[in-house]
């Protein structure tokens, strides 16, 4: 079980990697997961509990609990042009009047009020560098996805785009 640690095992795949196993091959082991209740919490735990059991007709006999931990990425790729985030921050970018100045704190607050606070840096970026607050004329508003120290990061990734 430990030869996947980033994706769910299903019985029939774990049958198969049985019956590859030369020591485990023809030996009459059957595989159930055990699914347990899911309780009301504000996290999800990646793990799956199995039994294997051997009916004692060939070399084994007795039951084993195996629990498989894995890791999943839940984190959304802001670069994906696919993702609702991404293209909404190109609107969001669309949107702004080319013929009225718009600050930064001014799409900070909008893209805090859709994505949350502290999700996502903001900078704006002028004839290749770091721009003053007020956006007009032609330049790059970049975001980036906010890094924590804790892994509770929703986003992943930056992306720019060109405002006129």
């Amino acid at each position: 079980m430990e030869s996947r640690k980033d994706k769910k095992w299903e019985v029939s795949e774990l049958k198969i990697e049985l019956n590859k196993t030369e020591k485990f091959k023809e030996q009459n082991i059957e595989v159930e997961e055990i699914v347990l209740p899911v309780f009301e919490r504000s996290f999800v735990t990646n793990d799956q509990t199995f039994t294997f059991k051997a009916d004692g007709s060939k070399n084994y006999i007795g039951t084993i609990v195996l629990k498989h931990n894995y890791n999943v990425d839940s984190t959304i790729d802001i670069e994906n042009k696919d993702s609702e985030i991404y293209k909404t921050l190109n609107l969001i970018v669309e949107s702004l009047d080319s013929e009225k100045p718009t600050t930064k704190e001014e799409i900070k607050k909008t893209v805090e009020e859709i994505y949350g606070s502290n999700e996502l840096e903001i900078e704006v970026i002028k004839n290749g560098l770091k721009s003053e607050e007020v956006i007009d004329g032609s330049q790059t508003i970049k975001f980036s996805a906010v890094k924590k120290e804790d892994n509770s990061n929703k986003f992943k990734g930056n992306i720019s785009f060109n405002h006129e």
